[in-house]
């Protein structure tokens, strides 16, 4: 049986975002860190929120959404897991990134990955 993971294409480096409360947070780093070093991805930048202030939550996630925009490698976007991403994350921008293949979402705790096969 072959692991799909592996199989997906090998974006080389990885934003991640994570938000929340400070207990929060330290579980999703260290979850987060590791399954970068499982899947050989270089952190390059982090968005990060300790707040709790939905304000600057959400301003944390239109940075991370200016940092794909202007880009120019193929990037893994890291969430912590679906739960995180559904709840700071606009789907529609994250389809849109991934159908023209500029970057692959990975939710770590959940160990999923999201691209566009084609």
């Amino acid at each position: 049986m072959t692991d799909t993971l592996d199989e997906t294409a090998n974006a080389k480096q990885a934003v991640l975002f994570i938000c929340g409360g400070i207990n929060e947070v330290a579980e999703q780093i260290i979850t987060m860190l590791r399954y970068c070093w499982k899947k050989h991805l270089k952190i390059v930048d982090l968005f990060l929120d300790i707040s709790g202030n939905a304000k600057h939550e959400k301003q944390c996630y239109e940075d991370l959404l200016a940092f794909i925009k202007y880009v120019d490698t193929k990037t893994a976007v890291v969430f912590y897991d679906n739960k995180t991403f559904h709840k700071y994350a606009d789907t529609k921008d994250f389809l849109r990134f991934t159908a023209t293949k500029k970057i692959e979402l990975h939710i770590a705790k959940n160990r999923i990955i999201l691209s566009n096969p084609n």
